[in-house]
């Protein structure tokens, strides 16, 4: 990567100091403690004269808000989220998992990848913005939202829909993407384009002598972020003649061979379908990809297994979303990618998991997941043990997204 003068050794100091503190402040999902780390930011904020503010719906669950005018009321959020997963075994830990342990320029503990590390990137930028002499173009809003891991609806979700200056969004940089990926000695990094879709479906007092059917996956059609992926990564005479067959997702798994992290192909190509039994209930579980009339699909899965006869209920329906791929702030990200990666390959990628970029999305705001992170960040410790950030990485991570901001709104 090349060298920036906008990430000092001072600078990533106190950017690393404010991400021990807090992880400090132990935001565990369903606590209702993420107004302490709110505050702390409103302070933080307050010490450098950002506008900012908490507002707080619910008692516990406080966002912290962060905003920038320019020239137009047009808006990029910079989004997290200031909960955090919950932790099963702190005697697991090379450190205690909220003591944000600084050691070998190394960030240690809960939340620091997912996501108190963006938090600290996006307050960075804020701050180096309200220092330019030059006026924005665009105007710039930071959220650290509350109720991430919860379901949002007393953070993101509430904002957008009872705060006036969330109106003026356009686009949205968040978390779920930036993860670098190396498959055949060629680098890639994902950026999050979009999110699978969940439907849960019940049936009362099903037969007993009824078998529950397996568990299985429907072909899902190609969307266009999956498209694009498959065309960087696959070789070409497979990309052109085999794109939405068996042999592309063949082809994936022998491409991924051997690598510390991979992509399911199965997720990226079909829905999947899960049946749970219980005492007086069956439940139908469906994953479904973006760009799926999902009424027509559920018809389907009922039609194949045979399943008419019960009277089926649905519980809960959480919509498949995704982003176009031509947007102006998608190209920024591959712009500033192959200014300091250039040996990386963006790859869109619609994700199993959630974020709350879905509440955007349904608004018909592209939001895009890309959080650069270098090849030593543990992914599989976000929701595990010994999360951690290094000062490579948040330096790095500070660089990127600045650059990405600054053609966006400056």
């Amino acid at each position: 990567m090349g060298k920036s003068s906008i990430v000092t050794d001072n600078l990533l100091q106190q950017a690393a100091h404010i991400l021990s503190n807090l992880i400090q402040i132990p935001t565990v999902a369903g606590t209702d403690t993420e107004s302490q780390a709110a505050t702390y930011l409103l302070g933080c904020a307050n010490e450098t004269g950002l506008n900012s503010r908490v507002i707080e719906p619910q008692p516990g669950k406080g966002s912290f808000i962060a905003h920038i005018p320019g020239k137009s009321e047009e808006c990029l959020l910079l989004l997290s989220h200031l909960d955090v997963a919950t932790v099963d075994q702190p005697y697991n830990w090379k450190y205690p998992p909220f003591s944000g342990t600084i050691a070998n320029e190394t960030v240690w503990g809960r939340g620091a990848i997912d996501c108190k590390g963006l938090v600290v990137v996006w307050l960075v930028i804020l701050n180096l913005l309200n220092t330019l002499k030059r006026p924005l173009q665009r105007s710039v809003m930071m959220i650290a939202a509350a109720d991430e891991e919860s379901g949002g609806n007393w953070g993101t979700k509430w904002l957008v829909e009872n705060i006036p200056e969330c109106q003026k969004i356009r686009c949205v940089l968040n978390e779920g993407g930036g993860y670098p990926l190396v498959f055949r000695h060629q680098n890639f990094i994902t950026c999050q384009t979009g999110e699978k879709g969940r439907i849960l479906l019940r049936a009362n007092d099903p037969s007993p002598d009824s078998p529950l059917p397996s568990n299985s996956k429907f072909k899902a059609p190609l969307t266009p972020s999956t498209k694009r992926m498959l065309e960087k990564m696959l070789p070409k005479p497979i990309s052109k003649r085999f794109l939405s067959s068996g042999i592309s997702r063949l082809y994936l798994r022998y491409l991924q061979k051997g690598a510390p992290y991979s992509l399911d192909p199965d997720q990226l190509f079909q829905h999947e379908v899960n049946f749970e039994l219980h005492d007086q209930s069956v439940d139908l579980k469906v994953r479904t990809m973006p760009g799926t009339d999902s009424k027509e699909l559920i018809k389907t899965i009922i039609d194949d297994y045979d399943l008419d006869q019960l009277q089926w209920t649905e519980i809960s329906r959480m919509d498949a979303t995704e982003s176009p791929l031509d947007n102006q702030l998608y190209n920024y990200i591959q712009i500033s990618l192959n200014k300091f990666l250039p040996n990386y390959q963006i790859i869109p990628h619609i994700t199993p998991g959630y974020s709350d970029s879905r509440f955007l999305r349904r608004r018909g705001i592209p939001a895009y997941g890309f959080f650069p992170l270098l090849p030593d960040a543990p992914l599989t410790s976000q929701h595990g043990d010994n999360e951690f950030l290094s000062f490579a990485t948040l330096r790095q991570a500070i660089e990127i997204l600045f650059d990405i901001v600054s053609q966006f709104c400056l």
